[in-house]
């Protein structure tokens, strides 16, 4: 997200531009997918019946930031391998 947040300040563009890849990812598939990668299965700790997020799905829409020239680096694996990497 900091190349993204870079491309917009050094660009001319105006008005809001959403900072997202565009694909929906929940809170719970980042966890697990941690979890797993740590191979620490047991951090994650399902409530049943799952909570019901009064939102709903909300994905930003990254058109206008797209039409700046930015994509993204990694896929969600290879940023939280890296992250984890320190």
């Amino acid at each position: 997200m900091a190349t993204a947040l870079l491309t917009v300040v050094e660009s001319k563009v105006h008005g809001p531009i959403n900072l997202g890849t565009g694909i929906g990812i929940s809170v719970r598939q980042i966890a697990r997918t941690l979890a797993e990668m740590m191979d620490k299965p047991q951090l994650i700790e399902e409530v049943v019946p799952p909570e019901i997020d009064s939102l709903g799905y909300v994905v930003a829409d990254a058109t206008r930031l797209r039409r700046l020239g930015w994509a993204p680096q990694h896929d969600l694996s290879q940023g939280l391998a890296k992250l984890l990497q320190g």
